[in-house]
């Protein structure tokens, strides 16, 4: 059957992971669990995680993923510092207002479509609108989660789910797996961050 051998195809592939890979998998799984329990440790497993995503990118030849991971090893150290600033390492959740989810989701689609037709000017890259839009989104995605704001999740939803297909496509089986894992620890996300933000009606929408 068809899905029997989608299966011995996954299992393959973990037996036969780079230990690299296996890292970034495990400190990524450990930074999505950590985040969604305010965590301030999470910045430190994303900056492992990254740092290993980095190589692993580059081998397989997509450059915005690596240029994507590179970010994020920035981001690990920004995320840490915004979250210190709230009182006892808890900066409150707070919540994207109407406009702000226009600006956002207007400004991923120009940037992803005028990037990928540049990029199509100097080289050829299979899978570059996907590739690109990844990348665009989970930069702006990983700012509404080093503020905080709650609905950086269900971004996340959309963005893991375009992930997962884009590493499928260039046999990064056990990643694919990850990010198609982060859709659900994103449920699990927006839950624990919504009970806070709940806790805490005072805070400030727009902050």
């Amino acid at each position: 059957m068809a899905g029997d051998g989608i299966v011995q195809i996954f299992l393959n592939q973990i037996v036969n992971t780079p230990i690299l890979e296996g890292v970034a998998v495990f400190t990524a799984i450990g930074y999505v669990v950590l985040a969604a329990r305010q965590n301030i440790l999470c910045w430190l497993f994303a900056l492992v995680s990254t740092v290993c995503y980095v190589i692993v990118f580059w081998q397989v030849s997509l450059p915005f993923q690596t240029a994507l991971n590179g970010y994020y090893v920035f981001m690990a150290v920004y995320g840490f510092w915004q979250w210190r600033r709230g009182d006892n390492d808890r900066k409150p959740v707070t919540k994207l207002t109407i406009r702000q989810h226009m600006s956002i989701i207007g400004s991923v689609f120009i940037v992803t479509v005028v990037t990928a037709l540049l990029w199509q000017e100097i080289a050829f890259t299979p899978y570059i609108y996907v590739d690109v839009f990844v990348t665009i989104a989970s930069v702006a995605t990983t700012l509404l989660v080093a503020h905080k704001k709650l609905e950086n999740w269900l971004y996340w939803m959309v963005v893991n789910c375009a992930a997962a297909w884009l590493y499928w496509q260039v046999d990064l089986f056990l990643t694919s797996g990850l990010f198609l894992l982060y859709c659900g620890l994103s449920i699990y996300g927006f839950w624990q961050w919504r009970k806070d933000h709940q806790l805490h009606p005072e805070t400030q929408e727009n902050d």
